[in-house]
């Protein structure tokens, strides 16, 4: 777990808007993720990103001469940004974990157990995605497959042991129940605005509640293939902010509220768009806005007396909600923890694995030379059995020799981690250090 570390922001540091700076547009992820590779000179890296954080997850050798976290987090900042970090700037923005820190940050994660809506399931499936896209691309590698596989493994066990899942627990969930709200005291039709995650499973809930939707997209390919699968009319964007009216025509009722998480860096409904759905409405419509930055402006819903419910606001909510949860929380991480002490151990079996062989086969090959020796100076006059019977005997002997470091070697690196053993192997057989590091001697020369 040593080689493991993560970089990352998220909305509790700098808010939903200041994350802007950090996020990679999707379209460009399979030009820019082995960019953002090379350019921290990682092994591998797996780039998390969503409406609340960003996780950048890497692995590094172990070799000298290697930068230091502090200087890989400068690294990140200064591409994401494009710009140097002032002083402090990128430790106020960025946070670093490594080693066990990072694998129980990634833990924590996974379970949605740092997310502002306890248990939240979203985040499962962002991070699996974000693991998909890294192997695509040929980023990723076997520390991260594994770790990450792991990590899904504890959250899928933390919702079936725990009720922190249970009912709506999801930031969309948040959405959904202001929208349910509404309904009930003014029904209506429903627009979803762009194709994401939030939108299509809103799309999937206000079908299943039998409410009427309009779906709403800039690019009409994705936006009809989400119409069809919603079994709802489609409307271009750019018509829908001329005139809703004539885009909710055929709906069985006004438009009472608008669902939008387009990915647009400007707002796209400002105070003319507002002012025409209102019209079309009857009444300032419900805006639930997933966007970041945020879709609606916000200035301008309130000058209508539109009830706006961004990012910022749905955060609030679930933190609100966490002390309500506090029990589930409690039993929730007291899995994380029993996870990272069978992670760690396992870890550890997983880099010695290797090293024992290596260690196993070098006591073999050293006693079968010296046996070969013996008989071939001093034994010559033994037959062709008993030659053969002293060399397994030193066989057999190396083996039984081998077994005592390779026991001491597990139980150090269980009691105090990989770089004890790291520091044994470098003292008595540096070859078996540099496998440990995951590097040999062309990799970082002689120690």
């Amino acid at each position: 777990m040593e080689r493991l570390g993560i970089i990352g922001a998220a909305w509790r540091r700098i808010t939903t808007q200041g994350l802007r700076r950090f996020q990679i547009p999707e379209t460009r992820l399979d030009e820019e993720l082995p960019r953002l590779k090379a350019a921290l000179g990682v092994d591998e890296l797996v780039y998390l990103s969503t409406c609340n954080r960003v996780e950048i997850l890497f692995s590094r050798a172990l070799r000298p001469g290697q930068p230091t976290l502090l200087e890989l987090r400068r690294r990140a900042f200064t591409y994401l940004t494009g710009d140097e970090p002032p002083p402090g700037e990128a430790a106020r923005c960025l946070k670093v974990w490594a080693g066990e820190g990072a694998l129980e940050h990634l833990l924590l994660v996974a379970s949605g157990l740092d997310s502002a809506q306890l248990g939240e399931r979203e985040i499962r499936g962002q991070l699996r995605q974000a693991h998909r896209q890294a192997d695509h691309l040929g980023v990723s590698g076997p520390l991260l497959d594994w770790t990450v596989e792991r990590a899904l493994q504890l959250a899928r066990h933390v919702e079936r042991e725990t009720e922190l899942a249970t009912g709506r627990v999801s930031l969309a969930g948040i959405g959904f129940d202001a929208v349910d709200r509404h309904l009930a005291e003014r029904p209506g039709a429903v627009a979803v605005v762009g194709v994401s995650a939030m939108t299509e499973r809103c799309g999937i809930w206000l079908r299943s509640q039998k409410v009427p939707c309009l779906v709403v997209n800039r690019g009409e390919e994705r936006g009809r293939a989400l119409a069809n699968r919603l079994q709802a009319p489609f409307a271009r964007l750019d018509q829908f902010r001329r005139r809703p009216w004539a885009c909710a025509f055929g709906l069985p009722s006004r438009m009472a509220a608008v669902v939008t998480a387009t990915g647009s860096s400007e707002p796209v409904f400002g105070r003319g768009e507002l002012k025409r759905l209102t019209r079309a409405a009857g009444a300032p419509p419900l805006l639930v806005d997933f966007g970041v930055p945020s879709d609606v402006d916000a200035r301008a819903a309130r000058k209508l007396g539109a009830c706006h419910l961004d990012m910022e606001s749905i955060n609030r909510s679930a933190e609100a909600s966490r002390s309500r949860r506090r029990d589930e929380l409690a039993a929730a991480r007291s899995l994380v923890d029993s996870a990272l002490i069978e992670i760690r151990n396992e870890a550890s079996k997983r880099a010695l694995t290797p090293v024992f062989t290596q260690l196993t086969d070098r006591y073999r090959q050293t006693a079968e030379e010296s046996a070969a020796r013996l008989v071939r100076r001093e034994l010559r006059h033994l037959s062709e059995d008993e030659r053969r019977a002293v060399e397994r005997f030193a066989v057999g002997l190396a083996k039984r020799f081998a077994h005592l470091p390779v026991v001491g070697l597990r139980a150090l690196a269980a009691e105090h981690g990989l770089d004890a053993a790291d520091t044994f192997l470098a003292a008595s057989d540096g070859e078996s250090a540099w496998g440990l590091r995951g590097e040999g001697p062309e990799d970082g020369g002689d120690r």
